[in-house]
């Protein structure tokens, strides 16, 4: 807790600098000052300085203290926003893909490209010991399907916690699907049919690219800003010229960009929803994940007449190997739930019984607190990497949940060409054009903070942004 300690001091003090309360060149207060003030230890109140100063915030002069940097870098902007096509496409997936898909089972590689917990952040011990303890009361219920929802039990904790978000959910609207991909496959085939229109965020996660491709359906991409998210506006304007006949967001710490939609900017989302009768497939599997605060609500929060259908899954909350997700169809549960039945009869019984028992304990919960503060620092050590070792004009985002960064490089640095020579470096990433069915993105790219440690983050994000000087180098 120590570490996340100084990372928030650090924040606030470089929150300060930011805004102008600490100009270049002024003092800061004193080690000692602060921890009289507010109760820190030197030690941690100096880590915090020290964090600061690796990253040319602020320099240190002998016997006389702190002072801000007045000759200090640019502050880092928030990664553009691209203006895809704005027409219907259809989805074709670069075979890149299958490459990166592999890369991360390569022990050798260090991989930036896995937005799932690392060894470090799965609970393993707590999962083992509620496993055991499953089969011991009953290993005959562990060898047979649930009910065609889901376990009883785990429907019932699901919507529990679903009234700290807003979704007001009963056990009966849930149905447990086999992770969160498999709920997103559901609900466009119970909304859409073969060669309708789906709207999405640009960039969005290659995952419901690949959704629908397969289901052969065509695709509008909606202009999404790394801080706020979807473009309300150009969303609207597209619900007027195409007939969209479904439109999935993240609108909590999306993939890729780590964006958080504002209260007042879900609330009109659902209404243009009402309005243009639209399904709205909510995709909410970072929403526990956040930082600071509170948890950041649901869509379906604001949906009165249930076009939301929320998908979610504990792969990122707890262990991607559990495959235990779910969806809550609103409107189209009755033909969810029927597809479900077609495609995949019941999610692993274990499984499910294994998350109802950490749910009831209280066990997830005392879990995350722990897993949101290891996440915070190892984003944090990132977004400091990438700050003081890749090239002036890099842009990063600074997401307040999640676990993936947002970059956009020089545009002379092609993000394909840079994972192609750092993989050769041992050091694995997402390369931007993924996120999109075009090439928009082609100088941008994904870090995911999850599954790297801290010791191997800084010397890996060094070498890549020195591959990254030399590329632009190369094409001057």
């Amino acid at each position: 807790m120590a570490n996340y300690l100084y990372l928030q001091i650090a924040q606030r003090i470089e929150e300060h600098i930011e805004n102008g309360t600490y100009k270049a060149g002024e003092k800061l207060p004193s080690v000692r000052s602060i921890h009289e003030e507010q109760g820190i230890s030197i030690s941690t109140v100096l880590e915090a300085y020290h964090h600061l100063e690796d990253r040319g915030l602020i320099v240190a002069q002998e016997k006389s203290g702190y002072y801000v940097n007045g000759k200090r870098r640019n502050k880092q902007q928030i990664p553009s926003q691209v203006i895809p096509a704005l027409r219907p496409e259809s989805v074709i997936i670069d075979s890149l893909l299958e490459t990166i898909m592999q890369e991360r089972f390569i022990k050798e590689v260090v991989s930036f490209s896995r937005a799932i917990p690392g060894n470090h952040l799965i609970p393993g011990k707590i999962l083992k010991r509620n496993m055991l303890e499953v089969l011991r009361v009953d290993e005959y219920e562990v060898m047979n399907y649930t009910q065609l929802q889901g376990n009883d039990q785990l429907r019932n904790e699901i919507a529990k916690r679903s009234l700290g978000w807003g979704g007001m959910l009963t056990a009966k609207d849930i149905c447990v699907t086999s992770g969160c991909l498999e709920a997103i496959h559901l609900a466009l085939r119970a909304t859409t049919q073969q060669g309708d229109i789906v709207a999405v965020e640009s960039p969005c996660y290659y995952g419901f690219l690949e959704a629908i491709q397969g289901l052969r359906l065509q695709v509008i991409e909606i202009p999404s800003h790394a801080q706020t998210g979807i473009d309300l506006n150009y969303l609207e304007d597209v619900y007027k010229q195409y007939p969209v006949k479904a439109c999935i967001v993240t609108p909590n710490f999306s993939n890729p960009t780590g964006s958080l939609m504002s209260e007042s900017n879900k609330k009109e989302l659902v209404a243009l929803t009402t309005r243009y009768q639209v399904p709205l497939i909510e995709d909410d599997i970072y929403g526990e994940l956040y930082f600071q605060g509170t948890r950041p609500t649901s869509l379906k929060m604001y949906d009165k007449e249930d076009w939301v259908i929320v998908c979610s899954s504990f792969s990122k909350t707890l262990a991607p190997g559990l495959r235990v997700g779910w969806v809550a169809g609103g409107r189209f549960r009755q033909s969810i739930e029927r597809l479900k039945f077609m495609t995949n009869i019941a999610a692993t019984t274990v499984a499910q019984l294994v998350i109802a028992r950490l749910l009831e304990a209280g066990s997830f919960e005392r879990h995350l607190k722990r897993m949101r503060s290891k996440l915070f620092l190892q984003m944090t050590e990132v977004q400091a990497a990438v700050e003081v070792y890749f090239p002036e004009g890099t842009s990063i985002s600074h997401p307040q949940g999640g676990y993936v960064v947002w970059i956009e490089l020089p545009e002379k640095v092609s993000s394909m060409e840079l994972y192609k020579v750092a993989l050769q470096q041992g050091i694995g990433f997402t390369p931007g054009h993924l996120f999109s069915t075009g090439m928009v993105h082609s100088h941008f790219l994904r870090l995911s903070c999850g599954s790297v440690t801290s010791e191997q983050t800084e010397q890996a994000l060094k070498t890549l942004g020195q591959l990254a000087k030399e590329l632009i180098a190369k094409h001057q």
